[in-house]
């Protein structure tokens, strides 16, 4: 496993927990230049629900 898998499973985390609140729905995705070990977002999904978007960020490694 490399760096970047290791620094990355917390993505999977976070998208089957919001898969439980929003399931079956796909979101939009958008990237970053911030690969995973540097500070910042790395992704933004948003979802479409009733109307309205869920923004969930990825990212953000060492707020305090």
């Amino acid at each position: 496993m490399t760096e970047v898998d290791v620094e990355a499973s917390g993505w999977d985390t976070i998208e089957a927990a919001v898969a439980q609140v929003v399931p079956g729905r796909q979101p939009l995705r958008w990237g970053t230049n911030a690969l995973p070990g540097q500070d910042g977002i790395y992704g933004l999904n948003a979802y479409r629900v009733d109307g309205h978007r869920l923004p969930v960020t990825f990212g953000l490694p060492s707020v305090r």
